[in-house]
């Protein structure tokens, strides 16, 4: 009983620890930033309801400007 409670345990956490699938071709980026931004954005990500890890969330965070960018440059507005 004590085992399966373990592996359950352990099943979960991965489950949350486990960043999604990223596309087939990735490439990796190294960046330096200050504290106080990295801060914001583990700010951000703390209020998720997945709690992404830092680099899911900079994922995100990206698209959602990136999205908001061409939403705005859109020709009539």
């Amino acid at each position: 009983m004590r085992k399966m409670v373990i592996r359950e345990i352990i099943k979960i956490f991965w489950m949350v620890q486990m960043p999604p699938k990223l596309e087939n071709e990735t490439k990796r980026l190294n960046m330096v930033a200050p504290a106080s931004w990295v801060k914001k954005i583990d700010d951000w990500r703390r209020h998720q309801p997945d709690l992404p890890n830092i680099s899911e969330a900079i994922r995100r965070l990206v698209d959602l400007g990136l999205e908001t960018s061409k939403k705005l440059s859109k020709p009539g507005r």
